[in-house]
């Protein structure tokens, strides 16, 4: 949907303009967020654990959380044959 297209335009933006690559972090836990990453081409690179914390439990304790990592590389050079 329009999510897919935005983020697909951002993309293709960033590497007209010269960029090497693109990446993004999202919860593991947030299924939509990965699958577009994956939709739009971008590909998990890493998963940190519990290597995060926005918020503290009642005992005022971080409350740490995993991350994934997508990364895209602008290899558009190799499509045009350079």
């Amino acid at each position: 949907g329009f999510a897919g297209e935005a983020l697909s335009a951002v993309i293709e933006n960033a590497f007209r303009q010269g960029s090497h690559i693109v990446f993004a972090e999202c919860d593991p836990r947030n299924t939509a967020s990965w699958e577009l990453l994956e939709k739009v081409g971008l590909c998990r690179e890493a998963h940190f654990r519990k290597n995060i914390w926005f918020h503290k439990d009642e005992n005022g304790n971080p409350v740490w959380k995993d991350t994934y990592v997508y990364a895209k590389l602008n290899d558009s050079r190799f499509q045009r044959g350079d």
